[in-house]
């Protein structure tokens, strides 16, 4: 199926999957804008998601995560990829504004690659513990079937920037 007529890429997929460095990647070789979630998130709250959940709560980084993901999507129509944050399926609105508004790409890698960066586990709600981290994922597994339009396993990033381009055209 050709999603082109969308024109907006979404990334979507547990944290540390690559989202970020594939939506780079994939934007530059497709001449799209890049916006990456996380880092709105931080602009606009002078805060980092971390922080965020640290001080206010998970709860309270999800309403701010949808609220700029609404914004994304209404400031900007076309030619980007977005690169969303690991629990964005979490809220059913969000699944369907991805589905509706953009060609949804689920990216995932084995474990064992994405824990090679140290930083990783850190980040919440995973809290250095890989078995928070296998637990998460077996919970969204089935939501972020739901909102994808093409799942992409990978280990190398231009293997999945060459899938996503032949999946989109």
């Amino acid at each position: 199926m050709n999603y082109n007529n969308k024109n907006i890429i979404s990334l979507i997929g547990m944290t540390g999957v690559g989202k970020t460095t594939v939506g780079k990647t994939l934007a530059k070789k497709i001449d799209f804008k890049f916006f990456d979630l996380d880092a709105i998130i931080a602009g606009k709250t002078g805060k980092s998601p971390s922080e965020i959940f640290s001080l206010y709560g998970e709860e309270t980084f999800r309403q701010i995560e949808a609220e700029e993901l609404e914004t994304i999507f209404i400031n900007h129509n076309q030619n980007f990829v977005l690169s969303c944050g690991g629990g964005i399926i979490l809220k059913e609105k969000n699944r369907q504004i991805l589905k509706e508004k953009s060609f949804a790409v689920w990216l995932l890698r084995p474990v064992s690659e994405i824990v090679k960066r140290e930083n990783i586990l850190k980040r919440p709600p995973v809290n250095n513990d890989i078995n928070n981290y296998i637990k998460l994922f077996e919970q969204r597994k089935s939501l972020y079937a739901e909102t994808c339009d093409l799942k992409i396993d990978y280990i190398y990033v231009s293997d999945a920037v060459k899938k996503i381009t032949a999946g989109f055209y």
